[in-house]
């Protein structure tokens, strides 16, 4: 095989690895329930320039305790839900809801492209390494 050929493939393999890659962050950060919980506390508590609980816990609606638990529904949701599925928290508004629905169709993309670049550049590799050997 020609030596371009074969930087442009080894080349086609390192992209796919690295969408592959970069899938599997964002599914990561979307099943976390600390991104849900205490990172969305901490942000909210940065944005209002407190760190005070209460301030935290007027603006968002929830205590740690409560939001904790909301978290842990939505990543059991980001993680399990089908296509369809409605995440039904008293505690979102429709608006929410929707935006919700609408993260988990990016996480099942996701999650269709982490697979499809991962076996593509392993499939690549494969062949890589066969025809260059």
């Amino acid at each position: 095989m020609n030596r371009w050929i074969s930087a442009l493939f080894a080349a086609l393999v390192v992209v796919l690895a690295a969408v592959g890659a970069l899938c599997s962050a964002v599914i990561s950060v979307a099943t976390d329930e600390t991104f849900y919980a205490e990172q969305s506390r901490a942000a909210v508590g940065q944005m209002l320039g407190t760190q005070d609980e209460d301030a935290i816990t007027a603006y968002i609606g929830l205590d740690a305790q409560e939001q904790a638990q909301v978290a842990q529904q939505i990543v059991i949701y980001m993680a399990n839900a089908g296509e369809g599925d409605a995440l039904g928290l008293e505690v979102l508004n429709e608006r929410e809801t929707i935006h919700m629905a609408d993260v988990r169709r990016l996480i099942a993309l996701c999650e269709t492209v982490r697979t499809l670049c991962v076996s593509l550049a392993a499939g690549l590799a494969v062949v890589l390494a066969w025809t260059c050997a």
